[in-house]
């Protein structure tokens, strides 16, 4: 069975893909540079909360929506 690229796609990555957005444009609305961009869209380098918050704003998404399915959650204290 072949794997799809959807399978191992971080979701920052596929979100900007679904909605057709370029690299450049992504970088930015959050204020990185293309090559920091792309690290975060990799996988190789996480969004800051700040950086999720804008992001989220501008994909039309919530944070929740950027973060892997595998990723830990923390409970409200």
């Amino acid at each position: 069975m072949a794997m799809d690229v959807t399978d191992t796609e971080q979701p920052v990555a596929r979100l900007v893909r679904e909605q057709g957005r370029q690299k450049q444009w992504v970088a930015r609305q959050i204020g990185v540079s293309p090559s920091e961009m792309t690290k975060i869209l990799r996988g190789d380098r996480v969004l800051t909360l700040p950086q999720a918050q804008r992001l989220a704003q501008a994909l039309g998404v919530t944070i929740e929506d950027l973060a892997p399915a595998d990723a830990p959650v923390e409970a409200a204290s």
